[in-house]
């Protein structure tokens, strides 16, 4: 028997987009509907994603969609009847057409389950068995949903600027896919990009988010210049993490800027990383902008970093150097 531990890292998705696969999954007519209508489809079920879930949700193409909902494990046969009602259901709500015999195959598989196969009650943990969320993540408001709409930690502490329609553009919205950062595949299914690169294609018949290609606008840009790292830490492997962080550095000065400081010029930051991969301990050592705000809004990002654990501490040096971006100016 395997714990939930290991399943999460068999299976790396936010909860809220696995109860949408699990869905997909056990109603064919259910992945149809929720690559033609994404958003409405999860609502419709009663799932309830984050904001970076549903970034996800909207970048995903149709058949990378469908791959991941065919790659989901199955779920245990007691589950089956409720996950389809939950999609049939769905699937009316949306004006689709659900399956014909969709009925009379849950009605057969709750007839032929042996009484002591009965669940008592969906209590919302996971199931040790299949390390999955329980049926609670599934269920509609009022009957013991699943609220993920606070988001990640650093989503939670770090608020990003708004558009124009009051949409939070979040500097952490990548945080769910980090690791499909350079087109790398989720379940053997390539094909899922970073949110923060602007979505061209047609997504399952809907038109692009519209705040996808504004993101990419920014009025400065920054650059990882000199680094250096005393340690048994791979630079290489330190530069591509303080990498995957650009929009949040790129965030920090967006928002000084809007104090009314000028962000523009060299940061040099020091911090050290512990045994088992934190940041111990980070500073601004030198600040040639003209910015006060600037070092302590960039702490909290590199305190939080995670790197790989090593059999000693390293030492890391790191030079940030913003400037004016071509589209900005």
């Amino acid at each position: 028997m395997r714990d939930s531990r290991q399943a999460k890292d068999e299976f790396p998705v936010p909860a809220g987009l696995q109860a949408l696969l699990r869905l997909a999954n056990a109603d064919g007519a259910f992945l149809q509907t929720l690559i033609e209508k994404r958003e409405a489809a999860a609502d419709a079920a009663g799932v309830r994603l984050t904001r970076s879930e549903r970034t996800v949700l909207r970048s995903v193409p149709a058949g990378t969609l469908a791959g991941m909902a065919r790659a989901m494990p199955p779920a245990p046969p007691a589950r089956l009847p409720f996950l389809r009602r939950t999609a049939a259901t769905a699937v009316l709500l949306l004006g689709g057409a659900a399956l014909a015999d969709a009925g009379v195959a849950c009605k057969r598989a709750e007839e032929t389950r042996p009484a002591a196969d009965a669940p008592a009650g969906h209590s919302g943990e996971a199931s040790p068995a299949t390390g999955t969320v329980a049926d609670a993540a599934l269920a509609p408001d009022g009957e013991g949903a699943v609220d993920t709409e606070g988001g990640d930690a650093d989503q939670e502490t770090v608020p990003g600027p708004e558009d124009a329609d009051g949409v939070a553009r979040d500097p952490d919205i990548a945080a769910p896919v980090a690791a499909l950062d350079g087109g790398a595949s989720l379940f053997g299914v390539s094909g899922i990009t970073r949110p923060e690169v602007s979505v061209t294609a047609t997504l399952g018949g809907i038109a692009p988010d519209r705040r996808s290609s504004t993101q990419t606008q920014r009025e400065f840009e920054v650059a990882l210049d000199a680094l250096q790292v005393d340690g048994p830490l791979d630079p290489g492997v330190v530069r591509r993490l303080l990498a995957q962080r650009r929009s949040r550095f790129l965030y920090c000065a967006e928002k000084v800027r809007g104090a009314g400081e000028d962000p523009v010029g060299r940061v040099t930051v020091s911090f050290r990383v512990d045994l088992d991969g934190r940041v111990a301990r980070s500073a601004v050592t030198e600040n040639s902008t003209s910015s006060g705000g600037l070092p302590s809004c960039l702490s909290p990002h590199i305190d939080g970093m995670v790197l790989p654990q090593a059999d000693a501490p390293t030492e890391v040096r790191v030079d940030l150097v913003y400037r004016r971006s071509e589209s900005g100016s």
